[in-house]
């Protein structure tokens, strides 16, 4: 398993759940990631490789030294960054490419160049979720899907207990990296545009923007309608104790975060362009294209609470592909022998 650079997103937590999973399998699983990433984990085996960047050699020599003394079967890379990378991995090894996601707004041809070499030298290209895998193969061709984990279920709680939020307020939560991919500027958008105090959205994350969000937050007067805080353990916690799920992000690759307010019964509006489709379905949640549509779902959410999808049968169907007999399944087919 390598995946570019460590920190606490989707798709590192994926990699290391996969590995965990492996690993309960008998199989030596090893962790490479660029920079710093921890000492190893019961029987898996941890490696700092140099810091990763699109041109960086040096993480490039590390990790092909790396293949070149573990001899190992298979190399699961997560993360299109890693393509020129993994082809210069090892001769003779079967190599994984994982997408976790792909900006459907942007295409430019360089990419696509990359990801066509990286094909033609033999690297089989997988994706988390049907939507990237879907856009990657009318370029690519065939894509292997390997659904998401679910992490285990937390105990719910509710958020109100925790924070300064009134006990008969609605509350969303979107846990995510303060990035422009989680789209925390459409969400500001939209509960503007909705101006209802009943409804509060606890943001919880890391990331660059975290300022720059609270900043907006504060000069359009939302400060108790939006309440921004650190990355948290309970995240989990308090997603399984909210109210409804709002997913505001640009894209996805199969969030995690929507796979966790599936399992907690809550219904999803999504403002989602590609990547929500796995979690998204009559029954479950509503994609809502304009900010202008999504304010008068949220608003019919909050006169009538009857009127939130509640199919649990919809929902059965949408979390079954990510129970871990069926993910190992995933896995084998990827990397095309037994687990």
């Amino acid at each position: 398993m390598v995946v570019a650079n460590g920190g606490s997103g989707g798709m590192q937590a994926q990699m290391s759940m996969q590995a965990q999973l492996l690993a309960t399998r008998g199989h030596e699983v090893h962790i490479a990631v660029g920079g710093e990433y921890g000492s190893s984990t019961g029987p898996i085996t941890t490696h700092d490789l140099p810091a990763f960047s699109p041109r960086s050699v040096v993480f490039v020599r590390a990790l092909s030294a790396l293949v070149r003394r573990l001899q190992p079967d298979v190399v699961h890379a997560h993360g299109l960054r890693l393509a020129p990378a993994l082809v210069m991995a090892g001769i003779g090894t079967t190599k994984v490419l994982e997408c976790h996601g792909i900006d459907p707004r942007v295409t430019p041809a360089a990419p696509w160049k990359l990801l066509r070499a990286a094909t033609r030298a033999g690297v089989r290209m997988a994706a988390c979720g049907t939507g990237p895998a879907t856009f990657l193969a009318t370029e690519l061709g065939e894509i292997h899907l390997i659904n998401n984990l679910l992490p285990d279920a937390p105990t719910p709680r509710d958020p109100r207990l925790d924070l300064d939020i009134a006990a008969d307020a609605t509350v969303a939560i979107w846990p995510a990296r303060f990035s422009e991919q989680k789209g925390h500027s459409r969400l500001i958008e939209l509960v503007a545009a909705l101006d209802d105090p009943r409804l509060v959205v606890l943001c919880v994350g890391d990331g660059p923007l975290r300022d720059q969000v609270e900043a907006e937050v504060s000069r359009r007067g939302l400060s108790t309608r939006i309440i921004c805080g650190d990355f948290s353990p309970t995240a989990g916690q308090w997603l399984a104790g909210s109210d409804l799920f709002i997913m505001p992000s640009w894209w996805e690759g199969q969030p995690t975060v929507g796979l966790e307010a599936l399992r907690a019964g809550l219904p999803l509006l999504s403002l989602n362009l590609l990547g929500d489709e796995d979690v998204v379905a009559p029954g479950t949640g509503v994609r809502a294209s304009r900010t202008t549509d999504a304010v008068d779902i949220l608003r019919r959410w909050l006169n009538d609470p009857s009127s939130r999808p509640n199919d649990q049968h919809a929902r059965d169907l949408l979390l079954a592909p990510h129970d871990p007999d069926r993910v190992a399944r995933d896995l084998a087919s990827a990397y095309g022998r037994e687990l």
